[in-house]
């Protein structure tokens, strides 16, 4: 793991330092796709909220006519009542944290100057520190490991042998996972 952390770490000076403005570039371009697309799917949802909000008050007001009107008794009005109640005050709670997140998406752009200056200041990193780690490294996912058959190696019997292989992202502070198209 700390071979692929110190490559990837490796793979985005060298991009800094051969092509800074192509750098930039495609951070923002990485930036801007991720957080478009979060963007719309939290705003869906909060569309989706706020039209079930004015349903619900809809339902509130016809509820309270009919109970005022005979039609409806007072133990069925307040079961309905406090149930309709519940899920506004859930959802009131739901479009205020949407509402929340989709100024976070809105607002985040990638810190690339700051990482530029960092990646100048350190130049060529040769091992991965403690300290080159904590500089360069957000955080590192490591997905469950798959079983794959290998075709290209055979065993001394001529059959496939298999080997485990393991999907490693590694998120870089102030790019993000960084990928080179």
């Amino acid at each position: 793991m700390e071979a692929i952390a110190l490559a990837k770490i490796q793979e985005v000076l060298k991009c800094v330092r051969e092509n800074k403005k192509a750098f930039v570039d495609h951070v923002e371009a990485m930036t801007n796709r991720e957080s478009a697309d979060a963007a719309k799917s939290k705003m869906s949802e909060l569309a989706k909220a706020e039209r079930r909000i004015a349903e619900l008050d809809n339902i509130i007001k016809r509820t309270y006519e009919d109970n005022v009107s005979g039609k409806l008794n007072d133990s069925l009005f307040a079961k309905f009542q406090k149930d309709y109640e519940d899920e506004y005050f859930t959802l009131e709670s739901k479009v205020a944290l949407l509402k929340s997140e989709i100024e976070d998406v809105q607002g985040k752009t990638a810190d690339i100057e700051r990482f530029i200056k960092m990646a100048e200041e350190c130049g060529d990193v040769a091992e991965l520190t403690a300290d080159t780690a904590r500089r360069f490294i957000d955080k590192i996912v490591i997905h469950e490991g798959i079983t794959v058959e290998d075709t290209e190696n055979l065993n001394s019997k001529g059959k496939t042998r298999q080997k485990r292989m393991q999907e490693v992202r590694v998120y870089i502070n102030c790019v993000g996972e960084f990928k080179q198209e």
